[in-house]
């Protein structure tokens, strides 16, 4: 099988097109989208060598900055490598940072790291409560994914994992739940904005979306005690990172030509928590730990 592996360059000295403005009225409690278009992609540069993946986000992503790559990158790695696919992870996401951190930089690693593809995991810790902690987390993740896209870059967003409900009521971290349901309604709205766009259609805007909002918040795929023996709750188990890796590939195999080698995890939640999202196929695992 022929892969078709797509690695771009943004060259130093040409400027990345104008994110376009973006104005958010609240209206009962809703995010309604408002502004122009977002701005065309420029002709993406192929150049020979290994497909170059950045990963952006947070403490759940900074494991892929590792030698050899962990966390998620690990089984993702694994999956590239059985499917002959070349590439090398260049991960910028830091732990404990928002959206916005990703949203100051992402011009400059653009230009500076030469990816051929860019994985975004961003809004844990954003945990919007209002509508104005809301508009602006929306307003982060449109700066990221819109200077990807204006750099002729493919890209792949997700929504985020939830964390584990007992844990958090131990912690008293009651609001940390209801923040990360508001945090998927901003993913929800704004991905369905900019895919509304002609530019945007199909692989054009997104090759790639991993639904991670279905893998369960328990201790079966979140650690409930964090190695330096704090409090977890957030963080996934070797199960949660596997299982993570696996909807990446998944997500991408179609729209990057590579080929379906693993099928959907068991044990995800049959359903999405916000509405409008799609609901995956529940598949039932034969025995669980």
């Amino acid at each position: 099988m022929r892969l078709r592996i797509k690695v771009g360059i943004v060259s130093v000295g040409v400027a990345l097109a104008a994110v376009a403005a973006m104005a958010v009225p609240a209206q009962a409690g809703r995010i309604i989208p408002v502004g122009p278009p977002s701005p065309a992609p420029r002709t993406h540069i192929t150049i020979p060598g290994p497909l170059r993946i950045l990963t952006l986000g947070d403490s759940i992503t900074e494991p892929c900055g590792q030698t050899p790559p962990a966390g998620y990158c690990a089984k993702l790695g694994a999956l590239l490598d059985q499917a002959g696919v070349d590439h090398v992870f260049i991960n910028r996401a830091l732990s404990g940072t928002a959206c916005d951190y990703t949203a100051s930089h992402i011009h400059d690693w653009l230009i500076a790291d030469h990816p051929g593809l860019v994985l975004l995991d961003c809004g844990t810790n954003n945990v919007p409560t209002n509508q104005a902690t809301m508009d602006a987390m929306g307003e982060q993740w449109r700066t990221i994914v819109e200077a990807v896209h204006a750099a002729g870059i493919p890209q792949a967003g997700s929504y985020i994992t939830f964390s584990d409900p007992e844990v958090n009521a131990a912690a008293g971290r009651s609001w940390l739940v209801p923040g990360e349901i508001n945090a998927q309604t901003v993913l929800r709205t704004w991905y369905n904005y900019e895919i509304g766009f002609p530019t945007w259609a199909g692989a054009a805007g997104f090759a790639g979306w991993a639904d991670f909002s279905t893998i369960p918040g328990n201790r079966t795929y979140l650690r409930g005690v964090e190695p330096n023996g704090s409090i977890g709750g957030i963080h996934p188990t070797q199960l949660g990172w596997d299982t993570m890796g696996v909807l990446w590939y998944r997500s991408l195999a179609v729209n990057e030509g590579w080929p379906a080698i693993i099928p959907q995890p068991c044990g995800l939640w049959g359903h999405a928590p916000v509405a409008g999202a799609t609901v995956p196929a529940y598949t039932e695992c034969v025995s669980t730990s």
